[in-house]
């Protein structure tokens, strides 16, 4: 066992640009490694449409947290129909016909709350929408985080970012040693938003054609954030 903990948290980032690459073992083999290293360990399932680590691990699910959403409210008795909201919505999700009220089309809505903000007669309310929910749990001595996104929606990077402001907090709490991220496959943006936290990156491949053209993609991503990485190839059975 240690005899000294860490001064600061290392924020390690398991990630692929691959599905089914065995990211998400990595991430825990690793988060166990550490744990019978005698460090304190927080595990982050950050793969928010599909989370299982917390299955792989045999854990329960518990501190059940709703994920809110901004969604505008539209109060017909206040609204002039001036417009200044629809036109300055740059995802166009309020759509208005001359002389009518503007309706919300919350399916393309980022919730930036700019129309919220603009109105000049405060005929938008700003009411919420749960998109996801946030988990805490324990096994085999690894505290575990775990977002989930709710079926339908479409804004994981929101969840994405609520477990991180949870991290900010248990960094403010210096309550761990080691934080493993595990992340969706892919290089959007919920993907860059662990990354970017991170202090070391290992990015998981497979053997395969598709796996190298993936794992370029994510290499660009994390060169692009300034990360140190190192690559694991995985099945190596494969070559």
């Amino acid at each position: 066992m240690l005899s000294q903990r860490l001064e600061e948290p290392k924020v390690i980032c398991v990630t692929g640009g691959k599905g089914g690459t065995g990211k998400t073992l990595v991430a825990i083999n690793l988060a166990t490694m550490f744990k019978n290293a005698g460090y304190r360990v927080l595990l982050i399932d950050g793969d928010v449409e599909n989370p299982n680590t917390y299955l792989l691990l045999g854990a329960e699910l518990n501190e059940k947290k709703a994920v809110p959403f901004f969604k505008p409210d539209i109060v017909q008795e206040k609204c002039t129909k001036c417009g200044l909201c629809s036109e300055n919505c740059a995802t166009h999700a309020l759509l208005q016909i001359k002389d009518s009220y503007p309706i919300p089309i919350l399916t393309v809505c980022s919730g930036c709350k700019l129309c919220y903000k603009i109105c000049p007669e405060n005929a938008i309310l700003a009411n919420f929408k749960t998109i996801g929910w946030t988990y805490r749990s324990k096994a085999h001595g690894i505290d575990l985080l775990i977002g989930e996104l709710k079926p339908s929606e479409a804004r994981s990077a929101a969840v994405v970012e609520d477990l991180l402001h949870q991290l900010q907090e248990d960094f403010q709490d210096k309550k761990y040693d080691i934080i493993v991220l595990d992340t969706a496959p892919g290089a959007h943006c919920d993907v860059e938003l662990l990354i970017d936290k991170a202090d070391f990156v290992i990015p998981v491949t497979e053997p395969t054609k598709f796996g190298e053209l993936d794992l370029k993609k994510i290499i660009e991503l994390i060169d692009l954030l300034e990360k140190r990485y190192k690559v694991i190839i995985n099945r190596s059975s494969l070559l």
